[in-house]
């Protein structure tokens, strides 16, 4: 699936358009360590990384047959990713959701790569892949201190659902805000129609 520069059209104020057409597809066992070293400048850019964490990031292989890796890859190089639940596995942390969803989790953008939508046209592809899997939103998780991501899901159209957050046992528990994005919504077929060609 290949996103073009047509992208720009759409792009609510304050967006750049992707730089060149992007790439999606999910990653070769060969690419893996790449992405995992792609996603963990890209958190590690914006947040403190616990050991166990970075080893989570730099070991995306062990998530298969449970989930799949996404890429985003601009001229061959991977410049954001995302791990999203095989068919038929249940999202990370969602239990019983109301309505069927698809989830995903460690988005993350190179830093190199950063203002140039490429966030959006992940989360844009997921919406694409959960209509073909029967999802009707997607679902996912956010840590109570990666105010950056929950930005950019609000600006996405994604809305809090606060009855479904979590809490992750931990020395320190980590609560899980918990975010829902109608895949339906104007928003989503909209941008679906725009980026994914």
């Amino acid at each position: 699936m290949t996103v073009t520069e047509s992208a720009a059209r759409r792009l609510p104020d304050g967006w750049l358009a992707p730089p060149g057409p992007v790439d999606i597809r999910r990653a070769q066992p060969a690419e893996l360590p790449a992405i995992g070293e792609m996603l963990e400048r890209a958190y590690a850019a914006s947040y403190t990384l616990e050991s166990a964490y970075r080893d989570e990031l730099r070991h995306l292989e062990r998530f298969a047959p449970e989930a799949e890796v996404w890429a985003a890859f601009v001229d061959g190089t991977p410049a954001g990713a995302l791990v999203v639940p095989a068919p038929g596995r249940p999202a990370h942390y969602v239990v019983d959701p109301p309505e069927p969803e698809i989830g995903f989790r460690m988005l993350g953008v190179d830093p190199a790569f950063r203002g140039r939508s490429i966030a959006r046209v992940l989360i844009e592809f997921v919406a694409a892949l959960g209509r073909e899997r029967g999802a009707r939103r997607i679902g996912i998780y956010s840590a109570e201190h990666m105010l950056q991501a929950h930005g950019l899901y609000r600006r996405l159209g994604f809305v809090r659902e606060p009855w479904r957050d979590a809490t992750v046992p931990h020395a320190e528990p980590i609560r899980l805000f918990a975010f829902v994005w109608p895949i339906d919504s104007p928003t989503a077929t909209g941008a679906r129609r725009e980026h994914i060609a």
